[in-house]
């Protein structure tokens, strides 16, 4: 998610190597962590319209939320529900 952020803030935004690659990082944990931080005062409203910005972001949003135990259980015993925790059942 990260890469992807930061390939597009470099490639339709200008914006140097480095300052894309910090900004790319920062909102994919900030948005994988649900802390809604970002780095610039209007947010994310600069990138309102771009799908490719506010789909990885969203991405990040939904994994963040349901958590690493859930991923690895669901990882580990995709194919047999029966088997997943309380946890995962819930989430």
């Amino acid at each position: 998610i990260a890469l992807s952020l930061t390939l597009r803030l470099h490639l339709a935004y200008d914006l140097p190597w480095a300052e894309a690659a910090w900004s790319g990082l920062f909102h994919a944990v900030s948005a994988f962590n649900n802390a809604g931080f970002s780095i610039h005062p209007d947010s994310l409203m600069r990138y309102a319209t771009d799908a490719f910005i506010l789909l990885p972001v969203m991405t990040a949003i939904v994994i963040g939320g349901i958590g690493f135990p859930v991923l690895h259980d669901l990882r580990s015993r995709f194919n047999d529900p029966r088997h997943w925790s309380l946890h995962t059942k819930l989430t």
